[in-house]
C-alpha cells in the first residue's frame, strides 16, 4: 500500500513539474503547496513546488477520523484536548504521532481487527517468572509441555512459552475487555489460558480462568 502510494505521488509530482516547468537545475524553488491528497488513514499529503512531500495531520482531522474512539476513551480524549489547548507547544504537538498511533490501534480493535503479534518489552523474563505457574498449568491442560527445572531466562523455557502465547492469540477467542488502566485491553482465551495485551499487542498479563479475580471478567 505504501509503495503504491509513493509511486502515485511521484507520478503526480512528475506531471506537476512538467506543468510548472520545475527541474533539478532550477535554483529558485518556492515552497508553494501545489497539491494536497487525503489518505485513508486521515493524513493530508501535501506537495510543494520545490518537490518536497509532506504528511500532515492536525487535531481536527484526528477528532473527526477517530470520533467513535474518542467518545469511548476518556484518556485519549483528554490527551487530544491537552494538545489542542496549546498546539504551538513543541513538547505537546510532538505527541501527535504517538496519539494517532494509539487511536489507530484502538479503532482497529473496535472493528474487530486484532494484532496477531505479541511484544513483551524489556521485562519479558520478570513477566514470565511472575506467571509461570498459571502458564504451566493451563499449558498442560491443553497438552502443551513447558520444560521444568530450567531457568526462566533460558531459550529452552522462553521459546515454548512464546509459542504457547502466540497460539492463544492466533487461534483462541479474542475480546475487548477493560483491564485496570487499559481501557481497550485485548483478552485472548484458549481453554483456561487467558492472555491480556494492550491494543497494540503489548503483553500485559497472563491469567488462569479458574483462578478467580480479574479472570471473572471473562463471562
Amino acid at each position: 500500500m505504501k509503495h503504491r502510494m509513493k509511486n502515485f505521488l511521484e507520478a503526480k509530482w512528475n506531471g506537476l513539474k512538467e506543468k510548472l516547468g520545475i527541474n533539478k537545475s532550477n535554483k529558485k524553488y518556492s515552497t508553494e503547496i501545489v497539491s494536497e491528497y487525503q489518505t485513508t488513514s486521515g493524513h493530508t499529503i501535501k506537495i510543494t513546488s520545490d518537490g518536497r512531500i509532506f504528511r500532515c495531520s492536525n487535531c481536527e482531522e484526528l477528532e473527526n477520523l477517530y470520533k467513535t474512539v474518542l467518545d469511548s476513551d476518556e484518556e485519549l480524549r483528554r490527551w487530544l484536548d491537552t494538545i489542542k489547548q496549546d498546539p504551538t507547544n513543541p513538547e505537546l504537538s510532538s505527541q501527535l504521532v504517538k496519539l494517532e498511533e494509539r487511536l489507530e490501534n484502538v479503532a482497529k480493535v473496535q472493528k474487530g481487527i486484532f494484532p496477531k503479534q505479541t511484544s513483551y518489552g524489556d521485562n519479558k523474563k520478570s513477566k514470565f517468572r511472575k506467571h509461570q505457574n498459571d502458564i504451566r498449568t493451563t499449558a498442560e491442560e491443553l497438552g502443551v509441555e513447558i520444560p521444568k527445572g530450567v531457568k526462566i531466562k533460558s531459550e529452552e523455557f522462553q521459546k515454548p512459552v512464546v509459542q504457547f502465547i502466540d497460539d492463544i492469540v492466533k487461534t483462541g477467542e479474542t475480546r475487548q475487555i477493560p483491564y485496570k488502566e487499559y481501557t481497550n485491553a485485548l483478552w485472548s482465551r484458549k481453554g483456561n489460558a487467558i492472555v491480556i495485551r494492550q491494543a497494540d499487542g503489548t503483553f500485559v498479563t497472563f491469567l488462569n480462568a479458574c483462578g478467580g479475580g480479574s479472570a471473572l471478567q471473562w463471562k
